[in-house]
């Protein structure tokens, strides 16, 4: 996911997650080498470490900084080998850091290299049944006893000196907020491929330092699980990984702790080289799984919703299908080309043909997790009412009716937009800041179906026939039914709102259909109009 920023002002872009659709940029000669780290300390970041070698306790400004290293793993003890053999010959000191290894349940038996390792390092085990990274790592959490928490993965190769720069910068800035993110590259004696050169590049697929500036600061959405450091204390207090995420759990936590203060600062010479030969079809079926955690994670932060690629995602992944292609066709074309020598003409249209595929399996995860969702979906539709008029309450009859669905398996989200403090008012115009609350309001939704709706057309019976409609008549894609004023109310799968690109016109008048109809139309569906109907009563409002 955008990747920190206080909670007063509006969210960072998830860079990492890949909330924007730019194109690398092209270099002379193909796909731009691997560059070197810098030699030397970083030339922010890294000023007085002769003096920070003695160390000093970040709460307190004395005494000894210990790190706690933690490493998940899973079934990797080859790779965990040479990552606990790089730990074993940095220039911290033995007792100034600890190694945990977070086993998630291995097969392998990860806990027998504690012979090989166990006299160069304080070493210590834990294991939990499997169940993931985020999981593993808090187990290891609850037993850390170090100042600072380092985390890292166990296919990472450190530098001799990273700890030694992770332990310096903690104790030069000794406050609960100051984090620290270190550079990836790829392992020197790992072969690369043309692949593997392009999602480290501007696309930013894999890792985005590019757009960093060493000693900067950096974005919540950079809170790399394999090279960044926080507080122990800092950690504690504010949360730790959130074990219902399967994938992007470190940047949902660098997210949670950027809301609490964080502030993390980039030393480009804190290098930590990830050893793993990556894919083409791997990090295809990998940026599937993101897309499946984006909706979760949208979910959880729906004030994010503007910058995270879920109504984007779904719409370009449902355009790419509709055009004949499939993942695994791109894939196919990609690894026909992998070790072909191209000139550059051709090597840009590799980078368009890369772009595309990880935007598909990105986009389809998020479609996945959306179809999964529909179909056990605790709730039978949300109800979703923009008003100006929180403070007012609902009449006695119709605030009873509503609470009847409600316990009959509805949700209802009533809110108020507004601009500059001041409340709009979306029976006159849906404005942009209507609608993309709008959208935030789906992303957050349970409901099988949506259901949009003004505070003035609220009905029970209308709800009704609209759910019954659509559920009826899914080929309509969308029903809808006219009332007063222009204004209308609809009911659409939930899905598919997605695929829609959501609400997209803004201003014009009260009305939501026509903003979806076009689309819906485009998309081979029937959107249907229902006709209007007075409850008993004679009143709208109820």
């Amino acid at each position: 996911m955008p990747r920190g920023r206080r909670a007063a002002r509006p969210p960072g872009q998830a860079r990492a997650l890949r909330g924007d659709r730019r194109l690398p940029r092209r270099h002379p000669g193909g796909a731009r080498r691997r560059r070197s780290p810098p030699s030397g300390p970083g030339s922010r970041v890294a000023r007085g470490d002769r003096a920070a070698r003695a160390g000093a306790n970040p709460s307190r400004g004395g005494g000894a900084v210990k790190l706690s290293v933690l490493i998940p793993v899973y079934n990797r003890r080859a790779a965990l080998a040479q990552c606990l053999g790089a730990l074993a010959r940095q220039t911290l000191g033995r007792d100034e850091f600890e190694v945990i290894v977070c086993d998630d349940g291995s097969d392998d038996q990860p806990e027998a290299l504690g012979a090989a390792f166990g006299s160069a390092l304080d070493l210590r085990f834990v294991r939990q049944p499997h169940a993931n990274r985020a999981a593993a790592l808090n187990t290891g959490f609850h037993v850390a006893r170090g100042d600072v928490v380092l985390f890292t993965d166990s296919d990472m190769v450190p530098t001799p000196a990273l700890l030694e720069k992770h332990r310096d910068f903690h104790r030069r800035d000794p406050r609960p907020q100051a984090a620290m993110l270190g550079h990836m590259d790829w392992y020197p004696a790992l072969p690369l491929t043309r692949f593997m050169r392009y999602i480290v590049s501007d696309s930013a697929w894999q890792f985005g330092y590019r757009a960093l500036a060493d000693g900067a600061p950096a974005t919540w959405g950079y809170f790399y699980g394999g090279n960044s450091s926080v507080k122990r204390e800092f950690l504690a207090a504010n949360g730790r990984h959130d074990e219902s995420f399967a994938r992007a759990e470190d940047v949902e936590l660098g997210y949670r702790l950027s809301q609490a203060g964080m502030e993390l600062v980039y030393d480009a010479s804190a290098v930590n080289y990830h050893n793993h030969f990556v894919t083409v079809r791997d990090f295809a079926r990998r940026n599937q799984n993101v897309g499946r955690a984006l909706v979760q994670f949208a979910a959880r932060h729906p004030e994010l919703t503007g910058h995270l690629p879920i109504f984007a995602g779904a719409v370009l992944a449902r355009e790419t299908e509709r055009s004949g292609l499939s993942i695994d066709g791109l894939i196919a074309q990609a690894e026909a080309v992998e070790r072909l020598e191209l000139a550059p003409a051709q090597e840009a249209e590799i980078v368009r043909l890369y772009e595309m595929l990880l935007s598909f399996a990105l986009g389809q995860g998020v479609r996945e997790a959306l179809q999964a969702d529909f179909e056990g979906a605790p709730a039978r539709v949300t109800v979703i009412v923009p008003t100006g008029r929180l403070d007012e309450p609902l009449a006695t009859p119709l605030r009873d009716r509503l609470l009847a669905l409600e316990r009959g398996g509805y949700e209802f989200f009533l809110f108020q937009a507004g601009r500059d403090g001041i409340a709009l008012d979306p029976t006159t115009s849906l404005g942009p800041e209507v609608l993309q609350a709008c959208r935030a309001a789906a992303v957050r939704a349970r409901g099988k179906y949506l259901c949009f709706a003004h505070r003035a057309d609220l009905d029970d019976g209308r709800l009704a026939r609209l759910e019954a409609a659509i559920a009826g008549e899914p080929e309509a894609g969308m029903v809808s039914e006219r009332l007063a004023a222009g204004r209308d109310a609809l009911a659409i799968p939930r899905p598919l709102f997605f695929e829609c690109g959501g609400f997209a016109q803004a201003s014009g008048d009260a009305a939501f259909g026509w903003r979806l109809g076009d689309r819906l139309r485009s998309l081979g569906y029937r959107p249907r109009e229902l006709a209007a109907t007075v409850p008993p009563g004679g009143s709208l409002a109820g």
